[in-house]
């Protein structure tokens, strides 16, 4: 399993150590608005002003793995209103708002063709779901960890009506109304699907006992985490969301 995973990594580019890797990385994004209304008014009593607005976006976030992760997005929204002058005095309006967004967030490994294209290992205790599928999360102390974008499916949906009646009197106004709104907001994603392990070279670090306490502790400067990592032994994992 840790081969598989080492597989992922790119070859260094500098015969040093630590710092060998390069690599430029750009993040795209694009919006667009659309927006439009009308305001009109059939006679002395009755008007009516209706407002639409639709807006769209997508965007690249690259990372140094190869791993081109995508999101999208698309949103619209509507405000109406209408109003009928039943005496000069007596005044009605009724408003209907409605507003719906969706938001996707793609991580490389969420497209099946990227899926096919590596070999990655079977790990027991993380999601099962296809929307979660990739390499875990893993972190080191000195060397670059690897990690893949996060997949989320967000939808949320707004509706209101109101009405409200005022009565004009002199310098006095006073008004009257009700409303009803409705409001969804449906997200589906795992922060933790894939698992998540750190490695800090403990498991490969000679111990000694101390003199004043007797217990064991680590020699400094022994260990290597990049060997915990391909033993399998981390220091630290996470699966299903649980420690």
């Amino acid at each position: 399993s840790s081969d598989l995973l080492l597989n992922l990594y790119p070859l260094p580019m500098f015969p040093t150590a630590t710092r060998n890797f390069q690599l430029p990385l750009t993040t795209t994004s694009n919006t667009h608005n659309i927006n439009g209304g009308i305001n009109q008014q059939f006679d002395v009593k009755n008007r009516i002003n209706v407002r639409v607005g639709y807006q769209g976006s997508n965007g690249n976030n690259p990372n140094m793995f190869g791993f081109l992760d995508t999101n999208t997005g698309r949103s619209m929204n509507i405000n109406s209103s209408y109003t009928h002058n039943f005496t000069n005095r007596l005044i009605g309006t009724m408003n209907y708002t409605f507003s719906r967004s969706r938001t996707l967030a793609s991580p490389f490994f969420s497209v099946p063709a990227n899926v096919a294209s590596y070999k990655l290992p079977v790990i027991q205790g993380v999601s099962t779901d296809p929307l979660n599928y990739g390499p875990p999360s893993l972190s080191f102390t000195d060397f670059a960890g690897l990690s893949d974008g996060t997949a989320s499916l967000t939808r949320a949906q707004t509706s209101s009506l109101t009405t409200s009646l005022m009565f004009i009197r002199g310098m006095h106004n006073m008004t009257w109304g009700a409303g009803f709104s409705r409001r969804q907001n449906n997200r589906d994603s795992d922060p933790n699907g894939r698992g998540s392990f750190n490695f800090n070279g403990y498991d490969t670090s000679a111990f000694a006992t101390n003199a004043t306490t007797g217990a064991q502790q680590v020699v400094p400067g022994t260990g290597f985490e990049m060997a915990d990592f391909l033993l399998g032994t981390p220091a630290t994992a996470t699966l299903a969301g649980l420690p």
